[in-house]
């Protein structure tokens, strides 16, 4: 562990869940944790690892209007592919994913910028 903290190379690891259910937080959209002792919260790993939940179904004014339409589009809202850019390109991949993949799971990843 004493090497790792010395280490300036460590790249920051991101955990991301996208949840289409309340959290049983809070009412927020986005809840990021960091990694800590069970016993003493005071001692940090200090991996640069941050787990973020984001769920559909937050109420709080917490996130920016683009986030809030990707968490639409996720949450299968009507329209929600409407008027965004980003969101049109991310519907048009997913329906061409289904369309070539015939109902079984597969991984999709793309650039979409």
């Amino acid at each position: 562990m004493a090497d790792c903290r010395k280490n300036k190379d460590i790249k920051p690891v991101f955990i991301l869940f996208i949840c289409t259910f309340e959290l049983p937080y809070g009412n927020r959209h986005r809840y990021t944790f960091c990694r800590y002792d069970r016993d003493d919260r005071s001692i940090a790993m200090d991996d640069k690892t941050e787990i973020v939940l984001l769920s559909t179904k937050g109420t709080a004014d917490d996130i920016d209007e683009p986030m809030k339409k990707f968490l639409d589009y996720v949450d299968g809202k009507p329209g929600a592919e409407d008027g965004d850019e980003y969101i049109r390109r991310l519907h048009q991949g997913v329906k061409n994913v289904r369309r070539t993949e015939n109902g079984s799971v597969s991984i999709w990843i793309s650039r979409l910028r």
